[in-house]
């Protein structure tokens, strides 16, 4: 679409109160609109219907799907189509998909049916989807390796290998004789003196 009647698209949506929002905004989206506005409250993507859609049915379905795409990002979407084209499209399936659609010939632009606002609106920044992909990464690098440490152990359990239990005493200050502090035979002799008492 010419650059005059992109110009239209804009005044048109200036003149209800909304303030473009520039493309570097948009960047972070996985889906990016022809263009975008807000009014402060409610942010409106504008998918406007390029030339190869108007010549190939396929095409057509393609920009349908991709402007459908674009409601999870945004709290309206409106389709913009040359009025010649507008008969070829079937108003019902876009209500039912809320998305608005506008009619642009060479002297106004119509909106010919309102956009439904979105009930839900995620905004699918892709640094956050790489670095979720990147935890997810690092999480089966983790399982795998909880998985060889488990197995290692069940394959020392099954060979009869003996673990010790290493226990780190700590330092005590007693007023014991130097001989009988770490002699091992007090704890044997403390442990039989527990046995006879159980």
């Amino acid at each position: 679409m010419d650059v005059e009647r992109i110009e239209r698209i804009k005044e048109y949506f200036m003149n209800k109160g909304f303030v473009e929002i520039d493309e570097d905004e948009l960047r972070h989206l996985e889906f990016k609109p022809s263009l975008a506005f807000t009014d402060g409250e409610e942010t409106v993507f504008i998918n406007v219907m390029p030339v190869e859609a108007l010549k190939n049915k396929n095409e057509l379905m393609r920009f349908i799907m991709e402007t459908s795409a674009l409601r999870n990002q945004c709290d309206k979407v409106y389709m913009i189509v040359p009025s010649l084209f507008a008969t070829l499209i079937d108003s019902e399936i876009l209500r039912r998909m809320k998305i608005g659609l506008i009619v642009l010939d060479e002297r106004e632009v119509k909106e010919v049916l309102p956009a439904k606002k979105s009930k839900s609106k995620i905004l699918l920044d892709v640094e956050v989807i790489k670095e979720i992909r990147e935890i997810l990464s690092r999480l089966k690098v983790l399982e795998e390796t909880v998985y060889r440490i488990e197995s290692q152990i069940r394959e020392i359990v099954r060979s009869g290998v003996k673990i010790q239990e290493v226990v780190i005493k700590e330092e005590v200050q007693s007023d014991l004789p130097s001989y009988m502090q770490d002699n091992p035979w007090i704890d044997i002799l403390k442990e039989r003196g527990r046995d006879e008492i159980g």
